[in-house]
Parts: structure tokens; C-alpha cells; sequence
């Protein structure tokens, strides 16, 4: 019930609903389908919800232009075809939480979603230049209306005006609701449109980069223009992008070159202390990223988080000594409470001895003391993300979806359950109104088709190759119909040559004795491709003359005719035996 009553949300109420929707795709629906612990129960719910979910060619398109174009939200149309491709492709039965049968039950489900994605963009490109169409040969039947031109009817402007608003909306699909791409400018939306793409993939190879090797991260970032090569942008840069590692920001901030060290500065006074207590500032600010290094490192960003913190609550300590010496009090305590290999544990009477006298030789309040000792046993400072301590678990062992899955991963998925809810409860508490956009251009395709290709390829021929029953052969070659139409429409040569071939290859015409039904279909297909096709297929046409070749060679000897080899051998053969004396 649950899952169809957020498709039904997805469908009806996205427009209103863009940010709740994002964050129960990602956090919900794709992160059980990643998840390797999750029971197969829930797995294959997942799966038929996104199938249902794809019969709608807009909400697909939507997916695309709302989520993977915006900077501010993850990927979901590239994850989901990501996901749902590698649960065709990926053996479960290995990980001893699913059957062979329920398996191929996952496999088939997610292969057909696969294919019907696929469908949903051409059938959507199909449907959008037949309104266009359709809206201009209505256009021009009003221009041609002799009554537009008589005298005694004068054109009513606010009418006018508002058929061509009604009209333009029509193209575009647009609702009271949504604000449409493509409603007044059509080319500058669309401009606009791949800008904004453009520079969200920018963004994303940077953190790529950055997560690899930190200087690498913020060279390509300086290179492609996303910041200047000055400590404050690099360091506003380095506070701001979502899905930077905090272990490459910390040994970036931790470097001992000099620009280095200006960035960590220039970092730490991008936060805001005002009115927190020093417990909460300093998780806040070690939230963000893992201090690694020698002493002298964090010794460095110590002094300086003491220094902003000082400067934002002038009046809490007498210098900054004092919250530099608190500040590494306190991360010491926290180790201490927090670290399973600590045995004996410091008390409250410990942690107020060991900080007596560093308020230039007076000691802090002890009611003060004791608020920070009492925070900071209760709740551990950790990394952004890393929060919060999940449960054991044992309130679900005795619920059916979970009979079949042993103990431990039991316990891991509980803990991932824990972390989803945990994520998704913060997600939602930070929403906003955000716009949420309809397109009525078909030239957004070509980019959703440009991400989600290869684990198409790689789904539909693993799945070919394997398959025996009608059905996922059936889906396997309506997935590679659609997917080279996409490339001969948008004139996309990597991509259609690497479908066309796959599926020559499939025919296997080159080794007979492995021919099956599937092979022969497939070389139906791949002739049938040609003859539709015919003024896209450019380079493709080399591997579709060579299947024509080989059918003509099969011909040849099925007839009890010689080859064109055969018989110019034989001529040879016997023109040189003609010259003998």
C-alpha cells in the first residue's frame, strides 16, 4: 500500500511535491535496490513499483529534467537505470538472501523496466512532435480564418493575448502548478537547460577527482572555471558541495603548504558560531571533515576554530587560549567516551580536573563544565552522515519478509533502515519550495540517453545471450528497437554503433552450430532496424552489410551453389592449371 500510494503521488502530485518525492527515490526506493542486505520481498516491491512507475513517458522525462539537471539534487534517473540494470546483471543467489526462482523473478522485472524506460523516451519524443504539430497546424488555421480579417469583429487584444498564453502552454505541457521549460523561449530555455547540465557534471567530475586525490579535485575545479584560485572561494567550495569525502577535505585543510594553510583559514570562517555553546560549535565544525596529520595539523586547525568561535562569542571566554585548550578537552573526551577499546572511562570529577584553571588560571563554571561532559557522553561528535547509532534489530526478526535472512544480515540492514530513516528525516526537515519543471522539447532525450546507454548495452546483451524463454528475449530485443532509435534520431554514432554491433553479434551467424530461435529473431530485427532506418545508420551499415553477406553466403550453400570465394578459387585454380605445360 505504501509503495502505491506514492506512485500515485509520483504521478498526480509531483508538481507540489518535488522535494519529498527526490528524497523517497533516493533514500527509500534506490537505496533498498542498492542495498546488499535488503530481503528479496522488499527488493522485488521495489523493482514493480519502478516498473509501474516507467509506464508514463512524462514521469521518466520529469525524473531527468528535475533532478539529475538541478545542482542541488542527486541523480536519480542515472541511479535508477544503474541500479535496475545491475540487478539484471548481478548473481543474488551468491549472497544466500533469494531462491534461483526469485532471482529470475527480480531479474525479469527489473529487464522489462529496463526496456520500458527505453520505450517511455521514444514514445515520449513521438508524442511531443505530434502535439507541436498538431498546435501549429492549428496556429495556422486560425492565421487562415477569414473571419480573423473582417472588419466588423476587431481583434479583442486581452483575448488574444491570453490564446496565445493558453496555447503556449498547451505545447509545453504546462500546468498552474509546474513552470515548463520551453514556455516562452524555447531556444533559451533549452540553452539554459544544458547549461545548467553541463555544469552539474562539471561539478560532479570534480568531486570525483576530489575523492580520489584532494588536489586533484580543486586543480580540475580551478581549470573548468567552477572557482578562482583564491583561498576563500576554494574554501566556501570546499564547505558547500554536497559529496565531498571529509577524509580528502581534512588531509587537503591538514597540507602544510602555505595556500594550504590560508584555504583551512578561509574554510573554518565560512561557519557561523554565534550563540553555540563551544560542545556544539566544535561538532559542527568537525562534522564536515576528518582532522587527519601530525600534531602540529591539528594543533592548527584547533587554534584557529578557537579563534573564529572567540570572535563570533566575544564575551564566553577571556582569551582564545582558553577554547583552544577546551576544544582539544573535549576531543579528547569524546575519543575517550566513544572508543570501544577505552576501558575505563573518564568521569565528570576527571574531565573538570583536567580542564581546573584554563580561564587564565580560573576555572569555568562547573554547571558550565558538566552540560558539555553530560553532551558530549550522551551524543558522539562524528562526521556528517555518520550520526546516530542504530538499533539491534530484534523487533523485526520475527516478521516474514525476514525468516529467510540470517542474523547478521539482519542486523545490517536494520542499521541501514536506521540510516535511511535518520537521512530522510533531515532531508525533509530541510526542504524548501522549489519549481518543478515540465519539458516539452524533445532535444532532452539525447542527454538522458547519453547517461543511461551503457548499463542499457551491458543489461540487454548479458540478458540476450543468456536468455531462453520468449519473454526476456522478447524484452531484450524491444531494448535494443528502441535504444538504436534514440541514437539514429539524435545522430549519436558511439552509441548506435555500439547497440548495432552487440546486436549483430547476437545473431551469431558466424557459428550456426549455436543458433537458436533468439539469434534468428535477432537477425530479423537487426534487417528490419535497417530498412526503418536507413538514412540514420551511417558507419552502423558495416556490420548490418556484413549480416547480409553472411545470410547470402548460408544462402548460397543451402542451394548447393558455390560461394563468390568458392567459385573465383575454382576459377583460378583452374585458369592456372590451363597455363601448365
Amino acid at each position: 500500500p505504501a509503495l502505491a500510494i506514492f506512485t500515485l503521488l509520483a504521478s498526480q502530485f509531483r508538481d507540489q511535491m518535488k522535494g519529498e518525492i527526490g528524497v523517497f527515490f533516493q533514500n527509500v526506493l534506490l537505496a533498498i535496490l542498492e542495498s546488499a542486505n535488503a530481503p528479496f520481498m522488499q527488493k522485488h516491491l521495489v523493482v514493480k513499483a519502478l516498473h509501474s512507475m516507467c509506464h508514463d513517458p512524462q514521469l521518466v522525462i520529469d525524473l531527468f529534467v528535475n533532478y539529475d539537471c538541478d545542482l542541488d539534487s542527486v541523480n536519480i534517473f542515472e541511479h535508477l537505470v544503474s541500479l535496475v540494470s545491475h540487478s539484471v546483471r548481478s548473481t543474488h543467489v551468491e549472497a544466500h538472501w533469494v531462491t534461483k526462482s526469485q532471482e529470475q523473478q527480480i531479474k525479469h522485472v527489473a529487464l522489462e523496466t529496463l526496456t520500458l524506460i527505453a520505450k517511455s523516451m521514444v514514445d515520449w519524443i513521438a508524442q511531443v512532435r505530434t502535439e507541436a504539430a498538431a498546435a501549429e497546424a492549428a496556429a495556422d488555421d486560425d492565421d487562415d480564418d477569414p473571419a480573423s480579417f473582417r472588419d466588423d469583429a476587431p481583434p479583442d487584444d486581452s483575448d488574444l493575448s491570453n490564446q496565445s498564453f493558453c496555447r503556449r502552454n498547451t505545447i509545453c505541457g504546462a500546468s498552474p502548478r509546474a513552470t515548463p521549460l520551453g514556455a516562452d523561449k524555447d531556444e533559451q530555455d533549452t540553452a539554459n537547460f544544458q547549461r545548467a547540465l553541463q555544469h552539474k557534471r562539471q561539478v560532479r567530475k570534480a568531486v570525483e577527482l576530489f575523492n580520489e586525490k584532494a588536489s586533484r579535485g580543486v586543480a580540475w575545479a580551478i581549470e573548468s572555471g567552477l572557482v578562482q584560485k583564491d583561498e576563500t572561494e576554494i574554501g566556501a567550495w570546499l564547505r558547500n558541495t554536497a559529496e565531498l569525502d571529509p577524509v580528502q577535505i581534512g588531509e587537503y585543510l591538514g597540507n602544510k603548504a602555505d595556500f594550504n594553510k590560508q584555504v583551512m583559514d578561509a574554510f573554518t570562517e565560512t561557519f557561523q558560531f554565534v550563540g553555540l555553546q563551544i560542545d556544539e560549535a566544535l561538532r559542527l565544525f568537525l562534522s564536515c571533515f576528518k582532522i587527519s596529520g601530525e600534531a602540529q595539523v591539528i594543533d592548527r586547525i584547533m587554534e584557529k576554530f578557537a579563534e573564529v568561535y572567540c570572535k563570533h562569542n566575544p564575551t564566553v571566554f577571556k582569551s582564545a587560549g582558553t577554547a583552544y585548550i577546551l576544544a582539544f578537552s573535549i576531543c579528547m573526551l569524546n575519543t575517550d567516551a566513544h572508543n570501544s577499546s577505552v576501558d575505563k572511562k573518564m568521569s565528570c570529577t576527571e574531565f573538570l580536573r583536567n580542564t581546573s584553571g584554563i580561564d587564565d588560571g580560573k576555572s569555568l563554571p562547573k554547571e558550565y563544565m558538566e552540560g558539555i561532559y553530560n553532551r558530549i557522553v550522551s551524543k558522539e561528535i562524528r562526521l556528517k552522515g555518520h550520526e546516530g547509532l542504530p538499533k539491534d534489530g530484534k523487533e523485526d526478526r520475527d516478521k516474514p519478509m525476514f525468516r529467510s535472512v540470517s542474523k547478521k544480515k539482519l542486523y545490517q540492514y536494520t542499521q541501514e533502515v536506521e540510516d535511511i530513516l535518520r537521512r530522510s528525516t533531515q532531508l525533509l526537515q530541510q526542504g524548501q519550495e522549489r519549481k518543478f519543471y515540465h519539458t516539452k522539447r524533445p532535444e532532452h532525450v539525447q542527454p538522458m540517453f547519453e547517461c543511461s546507454w551503457a548499463p542499457m548495452l551491458a543489461a540487454f546483451s548479458e540478458q540476450l545471450a543468456q536468455a531462453e524463454g520468449p519473454n526476456p528475449v522478447m524484452a531484450c530485443l524491444d531494448g535494443f528497437r528502441h535504444c538504436i532509435q534514440i541514437g539514429c534520431n539524435f545522430g549519436m554514432d558511439v552509441q548506435r554503433d555500439a547497440f548495432i554491433t552487440s546486436l549483430a553479434r547476437s545473431t551469431l551467424l558466424d557459428n550456426l552450430s549455436l543458433m537458436k530461435p533468439k539469434n534468428i529473431q535477432a537477425i530479423q530485427l537487426l534487417l528490419q532496424i535497417a530498412a526503418e532506418n536507413a538514412d540514420d545508420l551511417r558507419s552502423s551499415w558495416r556490420e548490418v552489410l556484413k549480416c547480409i553477406s553472411q545470410l547470402e553466403k548460408l544462402q548460397l550453400i543451402g542451394f548447393g551453389l558455390c560461394t563468390d570465394f568458392a567459385f573465383l578459387q575454382s576459377t583460378d585454380n583452374h585458369h592456372q592449371s590451363s597455363q601448365a605445360p
